[in-house]
């Protein structure tokens, strides 16, 4: 008999261990490992197996483990509320203990032997996190559907789950599968799944075991078009073979100063950000840009600024031209900044980051473009447009010394 997988539906393929005799179900779509139900442990040995954990709040190698999943998932993605679950807590609840402790959380908990009651019931949460939880789930949809349920429109989901090698042979000898009460696998695919199938989105995936969800807003299609046009060089009736590329782009004020990349190439100013890779979320992808063409630190994503879609010339010679759309956000960061990592063609192009008044770059970039000098680089229109956006939608205030919304 055919199973299906219990993410996707898709036929899974029977898979056995032959050294302890266990046997898996493994969807080649989304990746997805389920054990066997007749291979489960019962409850009674679920629990025998949970008690053996002596972690503590005085351990610091422990609490320096969930330092860097506070880190790593939460304070980059977390709203201004501070109201927090975290489900599974487990028989010493050491991350809420110190999400309370350090971070001022006001926060609940709830695990199935330690903590069990349902205290999350009628509520709503800015923050959910569940570490080393899901892989203990038979049917990850419908606490994935809790969970979607217990956020705040702004609210986060930080989970922490080890992800299968992909490699049935690796599995096999993998730390993770020996541990009986583990019955649930996933890879960043699956997670991807997940959330679309329960209306979520990824705003952080690393390829080991840590995961930052929010609910999907659809914010990008709805965010505000700042101009949609077509480069003077595309002839829209020769186009065979678009190319589509996403970029996320970072809008970080400090009083009247910009933070912005000058191009000695181009001689222009522009906001720092860059393509989004294909298995990254947008916004994920622009903190990664942010770190590594500036070296900003603690950077935070406010919210959404508005989008940019451009129709423009290409250097790939199997397509015609390229439609690019550039999200804008606004964020938060550290006026010092740290040591960038650029990539070679940024170094060789003399890209620097640096604070300029708002104005001068503006006015800086419509003197090139008046200049049209031959070296003029593509992105020079756009980056000024949405500059003078930034001016249009902020006005200066005289107490704070700094642009505020209006």
């Amino acid at each position: 008999m055919v199973t299906k997988c219990k993410i996707c539906g898709f036929e899974t393929r029977l898979t056995e261990v032959k050294r302890d005799q266990t046997r898996y179900h493994y969807c080649d779509r989304c990746e997805y490992i389920s054990k066997d139900s007749s291979c489960h442990v019962s409850e009674d040995q679920e629990f025998v197996i949970y008690d053996r954990h002596t972690n503590s709040i005085e351990d610091e190698s422990y609490v320096t483990y969930f330092r860097n999943f506070i880190n790593n998932t939460i304070l980059k993605f977390e709203s201004e509320g501070k109201k927090g679950l975290d489900f599974g807590s487990g028989p010493e609840p050491v991350l809420s203990e110190l999400l309370k402790r350090d971070y001022g959380y006001d926060m609940d908990i709830y695990d199935k032997f330690y903590a069990p009651d349902r205290i999350y019931e009628g509520k709503t949460y800015d923050l959910v996190t569940s570490t080393e939880v899901v892989e203990h789930l038979d049917d990850p949809i419908e606490y994935f559907k809790l969970f979607r349920s217990l956020l705040t429109k702004d609210g986060i989901l930080a989970i922490m789950t080890q992800f299968h090698p992909r490699d049935d042979s690796k599995f096999e000898g993998w730390h993770y599968r020996r541990d009986e009460s583990h019955i649930s696998f996933f890879t960043p695919e699956t997670i991807k799944w997940i959330a679309g199938i329960v209306g979520l989105e990824v705003v952080f995936m690393d390829h080991h075991k840590n995961i930052t969800l929010k609910l999907k807003s659809e914010e990008e299609d709805k965010m505000e078009l700042i101009k949609s046009y077509t480069h003077d060089d595309i002839v829209d009736s020769e186009l065979t073979s678009i190319h589509k590329r996403i970029t996320a782009r970072g809008i970080i004020m400090n009083g009247d100063e910009i933070l912005m990349i000058y191009t000695k190439r181009y001689n222009d100013y522009s906001f720092p950000g860059g393509g989004v890779d294909p298995d990254e979320a947008i916004e994920e992808g622009l903190l990664r840009e942010l770190t590594e063409e500036t070296g900003a630190q603690n950077v935070k994503i406010i919210g959404a600024f508005g989008r940019v879609e451009e129709l423009r010339p290409i250097h790939y010679p199997e397509y015609d031209a390229m439609h690019q759309t550039s999200y804008f956000y606004t964020c938060s960061a550290d006026r010092s900044l740290g040591v960038a990592n650029p990539e070679a063609y940024e170094i060789q192009n003399g890209s620097e980051p640096v604070w300029v008044k708002l104005v001068d770059a503006i006015e800086h970039n419509k003197k090139v473009i008046e200049q049209n000098d031959p070296s003029i680089g593509f992105s020079i229109h756009r980056e000024t447009m949405v500059l003078e956006r930034i001016i249009e939608k902020q006005r200066w205030c005289e107490c704070t010394k700094k642009y505020c919304n209006p």
